[in-house]
């Protein structure tokens, strides 16, 4: 499912039609935006005929300035208008095979800064009203900073930090994009400026909905825009196994001790191969014991309401008041483990003990996924690297070749007395008490080894 956004300049020239009949053929996008339309509601249902889509919702210009159209296919999304303007389109968007519904606000905002001005004013009150998951796309006319401006006059700082500070209120965060890194350019060939001028917002419930999205900006034709295109189910490597990743909320349960001192092998054999050992066991304990923290939870929630309304009936039931007590610590445990869970992949220290963060890290963990995600690389000569797969052949291959790479290793001794000189012994293995240090002097809740095992694990079970 896509969404196509494009300031078209226009879509009664010549060219608008060609194009657009490209840009559908290659991408096949569910919903179409088109601003800047500049004709008429009756010369625009003449030619939205010619477009292929059954359905479609606009904006009228004011004379020849702006103009907002949406056209979609019914049968793949249903789209309910709920308030308009110049400079905005507000609706429900719901995805028919997804089953799943979002709000979906689409912006031309002014050029002129005064009215551009109202508009942050306005989504930021519309902001208030909203609950659910929410996906802003169009064209701002503005930048949040002057590495998105090339050529020209410096970014207006005061503009810049306006237009940040109302997404920031409205809790949007920018998708990022794939593709060139300008939207907008003035097409000349003598001082030319570049901006990001076309963008998509989301907040995190949007995210959390489709976290595999891909936002892309297209190559730029008549228009001096580029079409920006959004496909909400974009797939990620498919067939690979899951790599081990060890959970360091395991170490919250009182059970999880006997399970690795149960699993390592008393032999002599590698490291390696005992923690194969350990980490078979500790996915059969997590499936079949330890289960899923969010089901726990639910769980927990609904047998201590089921025990308190029984004990409403009947007070002095001490098997039930015992019971009560029981589940609600066990419920607090789970509430640990939880925010454990949030923290570790937040790769956040905690804020304040005693209090729970989970929400913070949550969001911390939605953040850090939208800016670590990699849509695609350059290689060596300079093309777009956009499969998966072969996104991960290529960082393979870059890390291959520089760590197979030929180094000559140089130790320099200082020459001096024999008392002042350090012996450096590269071949000495370190002994017990130097791993132990180092091991306890990192943070528990460091990325994991290529094994899967943050350092927590080791400093849990180094008696073991």
């Amino acid at each position: 499912m896509t969404i196509l956004f494009w300031n078209v300049r226009g879509i009664g020239r010549p060219s608008f039609l060609p194009n657009f009949r490209l840009l559908m053929h290659h991408h096949t996008p569910s919903m179409v935006v088109l601003v800047e339309t500049w004709v008429t509601r009756e010369k625009t249902a003449s030619i939205v005929s010619n477009l292929g889509m059954d359905s479609w919702h606009l904006v009228e210009p004011l004379g020849f300035v702006g103009g907002i159209l949406l056209l979609w296919n019914s049968h793949v999304i249903d789209f309910q208008v709920l308030g308009e303007g110049a400079q905005g389109v507000h609706g429900v968007m719901e995805v028919r095979s997804l089953k799943s519904s979002f709000i979906f606000s689409t912006i031309y905002a002014s050029p002129k800064f005064c009215i551009r001005n109202l508009f942050w004013n306005e989504l930021k009150d519309i902001a208030r009203s909203i609950n659910k998951p929410w996906l802003v796309m169009g064209d701002f006319n503005d930048v949040v900073c002057q590495n998105e401006k090339l050529g020209g006059r410096k970014v207006s700082l005061r503009r810049a930090n306006l237009y940040a500070e109302t997404m920031d209120k409205c809790n949007l965060l920018d998708m990022g994009f794939c593709g060139p890194k300008f939207t907008w350019t003035n097409k000349r060939k003598k001082n030319p400026i570049y901006e990001r001028l076309d963008r998509g917002w989301a907040n995190v419930d949007w995210l959390n909905i489709f976290p595999e999205y891909k936002l892309s900006h297209l190559p730029r034709v008549t228009s001096d825009h580029c079409p920006i295109l959004l496909n909400l189910t974009s797939q990620s490597e498919n067939g690979d196994q899951r790599p081990f990743r060890f959970e360091p909320m395991w170490t919250l349960d009182s059970r999880f001790l006997g399970v690795v001192d149960q699993a390592w092998p008393r032999t002599s054999i590698p490291l390696n191969s005992k923690l194969d050992y350990t980490k078979d066991a500790l996915r059969v304990w997590n499936k079949e014991t330890f289960g899923n923290i969010f089901v726990r939870k639910k769980v927990m929630l609904a047998r201590i309401r089921g025990v308190q309304i029984f004990l409403q009936n009947n007070p002095m039931s001490t098997f039930h008041q015992n019971l009560e007590t029981d589940l609600q610590k066990e419920l607090l445990d789970v509430l640990d483990q939880e925010e454990m869970l949030w923290r570790t992949k937040s790769r956040l220290e905690r804020i304040g003990e005693g209090e729970r963060n989970t929400s913070y890290f949550h969001r911390s963990v939605t953040i850090r996924r939208a800016r670590n995600r990699i849509f695609c690389l350059r290689d060596e000569v300079g093309g777009e690297i956009h499969d998966p797969i072969a996104i991960k052949d290529h960082v393979v291959g870059f890390y291959q070749k520089l760590y197979t790479s030929e180094h000559e290793i140089c130790i320099n001794r200082r020459q001096g007395n024999e008392e002042n000189n350090s012996q450096i012994s590269i071949g000495s293995e370190p002994t017990n008490e130097e791993i132990r240090e180092a091991l306890f002097s990192m943070k528990p809740l460091k990325a994991p080894g290529p094994d899967g095992f943050h350092p927590v694990f080791f400093q849990k079970t180094w008696e073991i």
